[in-house]
């Protein structure tokens, strides 16, 4: 019976430092911000995406369209809207870090 108990608390310790030594492993080798090929590619198909869309609306629309509705603009309307569209993006941006300063992995990014 002693030998027996022996067996399965050494048995227990290996296993125990064995799941210590891959939970080290894992979190050294597989960071869940570390970018993998497919995740580089999708991210330059979407960005590539975005500025051909730009690029067409600017082609269907006409660069001079553009050019005179944003000088129609006063400046004070123009400082009010880019205002206005920054701010929840900055907000949302310091509540973003603000989490992962929590998590503990805000400085690995």
């Amino acid at each position: 019976m002693v030998l027996c108990c022996r067996q399965n608390v050494e048995i227990e310790r290996q296993m125990t430092s064995d799941d210590e030594h891959d939970a080290c492993d894992k979190s050294v080798d597989e960071s869940p911000f570390q970018l993998f090929p497919v995740q580089w590619t999708q991210a330059v198909f979407f960005v590539s995406l975005g500025l051909f869309l730009i690029a067409g609306l600017l082609w269907i629309v006409g660069a001079e369209a553009v050019i005179t509705i944003l000088t129609g603009i006063s400046f004070r309307r123009l400082v009010s809207l880019l205002i206005v569209g920054f701010t929840p993006l900055i907000l949302w941006g310091f509540g973003f870090h603000v989490i992962l300063t929590r998590l503990g992995v805000a400085g690995r990014l």
